[in-house]
């Protein structure tokens, strides 16, 4: 095991949220998430240090709603083409600049060529669909949940998981 690790920052979806999407047949994704904040290369220190950090920056915050808004289609680094829900929510761009600068005071410098599109993804494609298929969509838009906390991965697959709850006013 290398002594870096990838971080990854994320809002999990609720279970019971995630079970209904799979009923549907729509979405066979295990672990589905929105993701806050990744980072590479990350020691065990500095993991405990960020962890440390976020969790006293953001204990006094207020959930978040957050809400599928949409659905859309990307390619990864791996030209899979990734089915992802959109997410509308007031706030979470403030949580991912606080994360961000967590980050930077531990000394993780943003990726400049990584932009932030809040999603969750619900599913990958080999190629990119001639049919572009909105059932996912039509049929889940405005569900939302309140985002009581964020989880803080470190390794993959994940080494050591931290909880931070968010339960301010």
């Amino acid at each position: 095991m290398s002594d870096k690790q990838s971080l990854c920052v994320m809002y999990p979806c609720p279970k019971h949220i995630q079970d209904h999407f799979r009923r549907t047949g729509l979405t066979d994704q295990e672990d589905m998430h929105v993701t806050v904040y990744e980072h590479g290369g990350v020691s065990w220190g500095e993991y405990e240090t960020f962890v440390e950090k976020l969790r006293l920056v953001l204990a006094n915050r207020a959930p978040l709603t957050i809400k599928i808004g949409g659905q859309g289609l990307f390619y990864n680094e791996k030209r899979e083409c990734i089915k992802i829900a959109l997410i509308d929510c007031v706030g979470l761009d403030m949580v991912r600049a606080i994360t961000c600068q967590v980050g930077m005071n531990v000394g993780f410098l943003p990726k400049p060529e990584h932009g932030f599109t809040p999603h969750m993804t619900i599913g990958k494609e080999d190629h990119f669909p001639t049919q572009y298929d909105l059932r996912f969509a039509k049929q889940f838009s405005g569900t939302s949940w309140k985002g009581t906390e964020l989880l803080v991965h470190w390794g993959y697959p994940n080494i050591r998981t931290e909880k931070i709850l968010i339960q301010g006013k």
